[in-house]
């Protein structure tokens, strides 16, 4: 399970991978973030994109993710 922490969609690895990840596409991606966040707060939000607050203070976190897919970075 790859964390999904930025709903921006602005990846290097989303158009690098798009091809390789055989699960996720571009497409879903938009549609859940959609249907998610819908028109009432930005993608950049630390609330809906983690990877945009202040992360200090967490506990050490383990992520693993493939090489091949659209979540690596």
């Amino acid at each position: 399970l790859s964390p999904f922490l930025d709903l921006t969609l602005t990846s290097e690895s989303l158009r690098f991978n798009k091809k390789h990840d055989a699960l996720l596409s571009i497409e879903a991606l938009q549609t859940g973030t959609q249907y998610y966040i819908g028109n009432h707060i930005a993608a950049d939000d630390p609330r809906v994109s983690p990877i945009f607050d202040d992360l200090h203070g967490l506990p050490p976190t383990l992520v693993q993710v493939g090489s091949k897919e659209i979540l690596l970075d």
